[in-house]
């Protein structure tokens, strides 16, 4: 069976904490961080290694200063861009404009970190200190599974635990992506397939968090 892709979603998920209430530790730049991406284990919902699915990672900007004012300073490509901003609209818009410079640059398309999901999980580490634009692709273009991702915008690093005494908090540079999805089954064809075309499909959605380690 020929594998119909559907689009990508085009939404941003934002996934970082930029305005807490508290914690005033400025963001170390000499140290790295990681970012974890894991996907939903509910059988239903599940990334199986024969999917091939990969995940894409750029980094955007540098960081610096404290959450409650957190200073991002582009990198050469991204430096027409718009990085001040107040409102979640802002957040999408860049996103959007983010990936339309990628995807017209050979050089920065193939100048992504990458990798497979396997086990349901990824990661990238020794990442240094900044925002990143995380990208999803279904590979597998064989099977009858197909995958909507969101992109994703996170901040390395992320918020940390709270102290229960005082609701203060410490950066913490391992970062854990749970993205939003959706995955989809068309049945496989069969002699009567051929004849009269089924439109029964199977969906499931997941909601994207963001956690630190």
């Amino acid at each position: 069976m020929k594998k119909i892709f559907l689009p990508l979603v085009l939404l941003l998920v934002l996934c970082l904490t930029v305005v807490p209430v508290l914690g005033a530790e400025q963001i170390d730049d000499k140290r790295t961080g990681s970012i974890t991406v894991v996907f939903n284990s509910d059988p239903a919902k599940v990334v199986q290694n024969s999917d091939r699915v990969a995940v894409h990672i750029w980094k955007i900007a540098d960081a610096e200063g404290t959450a409650e004012h957190v200073i991002y300073k582009p990198l050469t490509p991204y430096e027409s861009l718009n990085f001040v901003i107040t409102e979640a609209e802002g957040w999408d818009q860049l996103a959007k404009d983010v990936w339309e410079i990628i995807r017209h640059d050979q050089t920065l398309l193939s100048g992504a970190a990458r990798d497979y999901v396997r086990n349901g999980t990824v990661s990238f580490t020794g990442l240094s200190t900044g925002l990143y634009f995380v990208r999803f692709h279904d590979d597998n273009e064989s099977d009858n599974v197909t995958f909507g991702f969101t992109y994703a915008m996170v901040l390395v690093p992320g918020q940390g635990a709270e102290d229960p005494d005082t609701g203060e908090w410490e950066w913490e540079y391992d970062v854990t992506l749970y993205p939003k999805y959706w995955r989809r089954t068309t049945p496989e064809e069969t002699e009567t397939d051929t004849e009269t075309e089924t439109e029964t499909e199977t969906e499931t959605e997941t909601e994207t968090e963001t956690e630190t380690e």
